[in-house]
């Protein structure tokens, strides 16, 4: 199995925020786990709630429609309006969706 490592934010590029925050969430429990260990006791300094996990994991389910736009028009050289007109309507879904 591949080792997985945490990603880190750069101001400069905003979908590093989503990669940042999908790998948080796919190494919650051995991030918990590393904790528990380094601490001798469940109770973590600084301690991530079940609510902060879940805030996490909306806020990721929020971008991940702006990352696959952002991706798509960034692939073009040019943008048209066959491609733009269904980006704009994915997020639009998007947006109602998670409202």
């Amino acid at each position: 199995m591949p080792r997985k490592k945490l990603q880190q934010d750069i101001a400069t590029r905003w979908n590093s925020t989503y990669v940042m925050i999908k790998s948080l969430i796919e190494l919650k429990e051995p991030l918990r786990r590393a904790m528990e260990d380094a601490t001798g006791s469940k109770t973590l300094t600084p301690h991530t709630t079940d609510v902060e996990w879940d805030m996490l994991q909306q806020l990721r389910d929020t971008l991940k429609p702006l990352l696959d736009v952002t991706e798509l028009l960034g692939g073009n050289k040019y943008v048209t309006r066959s491609v733009l007109s269904p980006a704009l309507k994915l997020l639009k879904n998007a947006m109602t969706t998670n409202d």
